[in-house]
C-alpha cells in the first residue's frame, strides 16, 4: 500500500474482517469509517440507494477505500466512478470475484466496461493479486478471483525506497533488520507495463517483464534452477517466448519432457564451489558454480535472458559467489525465491540486506514481488511483532541490457 499520511487523510472499509484495522490506524495515522457489509450489500440490493455513502465520498479529505466485493460492489464502484465521486479517492482496493468457467463473453464485457469506468476517473492498477485458490477445474493457469490495486495517476509519487550502504548494513540491529528486509520486499525499481504469467497461478509460476526493451530476444536462453515438481514454468517460456530452456534439478524422479527438444535436462545442482558432490540418501549429486556451467556448456560470452532460482533456502548460500563472480552480469531477468527463518529471530537479515545492495548496485531492479500467502509460510514476526511471511518471489531487470 502506497503511504496516505497526513492531515484529512481517511480510510472507508467495506468488509467483513477487521482485524487489520489497528495495524492500518497506527501505520497511517488516518481516520477510519467502517461501512457495515452486509448493511453496505442490502443497500446495493435496493438500486444502489447509497445515498449517505455518496456523499460522505463527496466531502473534502484524502479517501482510500478498502473493501470485499463481487459483481454488484463492482458495478456500484463504476457507478461512483460514473458520477466523478471516485475522483475525490486516491487508493482503491477490490477483491474481485466474478468470473467461472461459466462466464459468457457478454459477462466479461460488462466487466471490463465497469472496470473501464473505474479507470476512466484517474485510477489505474499499480499491483495485483492472482487467488490461486479459485483457478478454474478446467484450466489450472486461469483463476477466476484477483485482488485489484487502485492509485490515483495524478499522485506524486515517491522515489522507490533504496538501501543504505553497505557499510550502514552491516551495523544495524535485528529490529532495524527486520523492517528494512520486508519493506525492501515490496519496493517496485523498475515500472513494467506489461506482464506476462510463465507456469500455473500457484507455487512454479512467475512473471516475466514483456516491455520491448526488456523482453526476452527472439532466439532466448533461459536457466532454471530448481523445478519445483514439474515443467509448468519451463513448457510455458516456450509456448509464450520460443525460448531454448536449460533446466537444472537433481530430481531423477521427475518424467522428462520429450515433446520438444527446446528444453535442455541437467541432473546437477547450484552451488557456490565450483564442483561438489552432494550426499542424499545413497546417491551423491553433482553440484556446480553458475559460472562453471556457463563456460562448460559455451554461454560464458551468450546474454541470458532469463535466469530462474527455486532451491530452497540455499538462495542465501549462492548469491555471494553470483555476484563475486559477475555470473549475473549477462542476465537480462533474474527470478528467486528467497527465504527467511520461520520462527525467531533471523540472525542473517544483515548478510541478506548487503546481498540484496549489492545486487542493486549491479543494476538490478526490482519490478515485480509475490509474498507468498500460503499459512504454512506466514508467521508473526518475534523481532517486529508484525505478521508476515518467510517467503517472497523476486522479479528483477537488469538495467545494463536495457535495449
Amino acid at each position: 500500500m502506497k503511504s496516505s499520511q497526513g492531515k484529512g487523510c481517511t480510510m472507508y472499509f467495506i468488509a467483513e474482517n477487521l482485524a487489520e484495522k489497528h495495524e492500518f490506524e497506527a501505520a497511517f495515522r488516518c481516520s477510519l469509517k467502517i461501512i457495515d457489509y452486509s448493511s453496505f450489500m442490502t443497500k446495493i440490493g435496493k438500486n444502489n440507494s447509497t445515498g449517505s455513502i455518496m456523499m460522505e465520498l463527496s466531502a473534502e479529505g484524502r479517501v482510500s477505500v478498502m473493501m470485499t466485493t463481487h459483481n454488484k460492489q463492482l458495478e456500484f464502484f463504476a457507478n461512483l466512478a460514473r458520477r466523478g465521486i471516485l475522483r475525490k479517492v486516491e487508493q482503491l482496493y477490490i477483491n474481485l470475484d466474478v468470473t467461472s468457467e461459466n462466464t459468457t463473453s457478454q459477462e466479461y464485457m460488462i466487466y471490463l466496461q465497469q472496470l473501464k469506468d473505474i479507470h476512466s476517473c484517474g485510477l489505474k492498477i499499480y499491483h495485483f493479486k492472482r487467488i490461486r485458490q479459485l483457478t478454474y477445474v478446467s484450466n489450472r493457469w486461469i483463476t477466476g478471483r484477483y485482488v485489484l490495486y487502485f492509485i490515483r495517476e495524478t499522485m506524486d509519487a515517491l522515489p522507490a525506497r533504496l538501501l543504505p550502504p553497505t557499510t550502514i548494513l552491516t551495523n544495524v540491529t535485528a529490529v532495524e533488520g527486520a523492517a528494512l528486509y520486508h519493506d525492501y520486499m515490496l519496493q517496485s525499481q523498475f515500472l513494467c507495463h506489461d506482464l506476462v504469467r510463465v507456469g500455473q497461478i500457484g507455487n512454479g509460476g512467475w512473471e516475466i517483464c514483456n516491455d520491448t526493451d526488456v523482453r526476452p530476444a527472439k532466439e532466448c536462453f533461459v536457466y532454471s534452477f530448481g523445478m519445483n515438481g514439474n515443467w509448468a514454468f519451463e513448457i510455458d517460456m516456450i509456448k509464450k517466448f520460443g525460448c531454448t530452456v536449460h533446466s537444472f534439478d537433481q530430481d531423477k524422479d521427475l518424467p522428462s519432457y520429450a515433446n520438444t527438444s527446446l528444453i535442455r535436462r541437467h541432473l546437477i545442482g547450484l552451488w557456490h564451489e565450483e564442483t561438489f558432490l552432494y550426499k542424499n540418501g545413497g546417491e551423491k549429486f553433482r553440484m556446480e558454480t553458475v559460472k562453471l556451467i556457463r563456460a562448460r556448456m559455451g554461454h560464458d560470452k551468450v546474454l541470458i535472458d532469463i535466469i530462474k532460482i527455486d532451491i530452497g533456502a540455499a538462495e542465501w548460500h549462492i548469491l555471494p559467489n553470483l555476484i563475486e563472480t559477475g555470473s549475473l552480469m549477462a542476465v537480462r531477468q533474474l527470478l528467486i525465491e528467497v527465504h527467511v527463518a520461520l520462527q525467531g529471530a533471523d540472525i542473517h537479515f544483515r548478510e541478506k540486506l548487503v546481498i540484496l545492495r549489492q545486487l542493486y548496485d549491479m543494476g538490478f531492479r526490482l519490478f515485480w514481488t509475490h509474498p507468498s500467502d500460503e499459512p504454512s509460510k506466514t508467521f508473526r514476526c518475534s523481532v517486529n511483532k508484525k505478521h508476515t511471511t518467510c517467503c517472497y518471489e523476486l522479479h528483477f531487470v537488469n538495467k545494463n541490457h536495457i535495449r
